[in-house]
């Protein structure tokens, strides 16, 4: 593979967070320690980024998002959907209210890795339904986890208001129903992930997930409120969990209209919908 010749940084000027600083520092620091050229580029709307990424994605080339998982989630989608996804370098620099990918996957200062050129091979997650493919570079969710996505998503609020805001989707959390193996099944909870901790502090499976076309699937059947809240409690004070279980793929249908969060990022599949995830392995070349 080329060494990368140029970086292209897309953030969104709107951010809650330092998106944009975050980018203006990173370019000034890349102009003082390297010869490597660099261009900031602004998102206007909802999926630019992956407009923007897809476009700019061929050999020599690393694409950066100053965002959160979101952001994050919209460039690789674009990288993954060009004509040289496996030439891309990608990158992040943490600049959101979630930022599990980073925490979890993260090994060091974006500047110096670049600079010495420290590019690492990462899983993502395919999923797909109808003639829709997304891909997701730590988890797809169902249950609580997209319901409160949503929320989270649509209210953007302070991080006083943030935990409220999940205590509340908790108590009025809506099973989600999906025919799996043959039987239809309700749960709270349906995560399914390539990164071993989310949401700052709940964690998923393996501490440190290995990179080998694999994901840990963990569930939680539709219980009591308090039964939930013992589930929830020990995946956080539980710092690496052993009873989720790992797959290559797998697939479901959804009974009813159905939110999905991939990364931070929620859609919505209709009803009787066949669902199918897979692993890809080293699907992506990486600086985090």
């Amino acid at each position: 593979m080329k060494s990368i010749q140029s970086i292209f940084i897309l953030y969104n000027p709107n951010s809650t967070g330092p998106a944009e600083q975050n980018a203006l520092d990173l370019k000034k620091l890349l102009a003082e320690k390297t010869q490597i050229s660099c261009t900031l580029l602004e998102t206007k709307r909802e999926h630019h980024a992956t407009e923007l990424a897809k476009k700019h994605a061929e050999p020599g080339i690393m694409i950066i998002s100053s965002s959160g998982d979101g952001g994050f989630h919209e460039l690789i989608n674009g990288v993954l959907q060009s004509k040289a996804p496996k030439q891309t370098v990608v990158g992040l620099l943490p600049s959101g209210n979630a930022n599990d990918h980073h925490t979890a996957r993260h090994t060091g200062e974006l500047l110096p890795r670049i600079v010495k050129g420290e590019v690492t091979d990462m899983d993502v997650l395919e999923i797909s339904w109808n003639d829709q493919v997304q891909y997701a570079h730590s988890y797809a969710g169902l249950g609580i986890t997209a319901e409160i996505g949503k929320a989270l998503t649509e209210k953007r609020p302070s991080a006083l208001l943030e935990p409220w805001l999940v205590i509340i989707g908790l108590i009025k959390r809506h099973p989600v129903r999906i025919i799996i193996n043959g039987r239809k099944r309700r749960y709270d909870s349906f995560v399914i992930n390539v990164i071993g901790k989310m949401s700052k502090y709940l964690a998923t499976g393996e501490k440190n997930r290995p990179k080998d076309g694999t994901f840990d699937l963990m569930i939680h059947r539709h219980t009591s409120l308090n039964g939930l809240f013992r589930h929830l409690i020990k995946h956080v004070i539980q710092d690496d969990i052993k009873d989720a279980t790992t797959r290559r793929s797998l697939a479901f249908t959804t009974t009813h209209k159905t939110s999905i969060q991939l990364d931070g990022e929620v859609y919505v599949i209709g009803p009787s919908t066949k669902v199918t995830v897979t692993c890809l392995s080293d699907a992506l070349r990486c600086i985090i």
